[in-house]
């Protein structure tokens, strides 16, 4: 897979997913442009920071909030606890992932 071809292919599931998300409320339709913005960021995280593992799990978590809004039309305080408990349940997963690559 050429670089030009997985843009291309990164481009044609952002128009699908968009068009999907369309079908859903306003305020969801906003929020799905935070869930573009980490998608397209992560990749870059690690030449950034020493923890894009934290990225990782707002991109895994976006969904949370995102669904809330779809179904409820309002985000309740302890939708953020969920968040965050699965945000930090992706981090720690992904931490023991990445402790197999360390040097010795």
């Amino acid at each position: 897979l050429s670089e030009k071809e997985a843009l291309g292919f990164f481009a044609l599931l952002v128009l699908l997913s968009f068009l999907l998300v369309l079908l859903l409320n306003w305020q969801t339709i906003l929020l799905s442009f935070g869930a573009l913005a980490l998608a397209a960021c992560y990749p870059f995280m690690k030449r950034f920071t020493n923890l894009p593992q934290f990225v990782l799990g707002a991109a895994f978590s976006w969904a949370i909030p995102m669904a809330f809004m779809a179904s409820l039309e309002t985000l309740p305080w302890w939708s953020w606890w969920l968040f965050v408990a699965n945000l930090l349940w992706t981090v720690a997963y992904d931490t023991m992932y990445a402790m197999v690559d360390r040097d010795d």
